[in-house]
């Protein structure tokens, strides 16, 4: 029937290889690529894009998947009016597991996506 997932220690043991660890980086920027390519409605292209930004963001920032999940516009800063500049995510100290408040700056590839994805 299904075989077991195993330990954990066997199922990270992939992430020690740095090519792997390469290619896992690299995954959401092919993403980025490569949905400007699909030929899907805007509904469905709008996931694709909303996938790739959470692993866009989760690359750069470490975050657990429910603070991603809950992520909204207050937490997004932009250095500039109307989404435009640099951007950073912004959490207060009850938001995050250590208690304190805390700032993420985000690269440009993340923000573009993100804009893209809010649009």
């Amino acid at each position: 029937l299904h075989k077991p997932l195993g330990t954990a220690r066997e199922r990270a043991r992939p992430l020690k290889s740095e090519a792997n660890m390469a290619e896992l980086f690299l995954v959401p920027f092919a993403m980025q690529r490569e949905i400007s390519k699909l030929k899907l409605g805007a509904r469905r292209k709008a996931l694709h894009v909303q996938l790739a930004t959470a692993l866009l963001i989760l690359t750069f920032c470490p975050l657990r998947v429910s603070t991603l999940a809950s992520l909204s516009e207050r937490h997004l800063v932009w250095s500039r009016p109307n989404r435009k500049g640099e951007l950073s995510l912004e959490f207060g100290e009850d938001e995050l597991k250590n208690g304190e408040p805390a700032s993420m700056p985000l690269p440009r590839e993340v923000s573009d996506l993100l804009r893209l994805y809010l649009e």
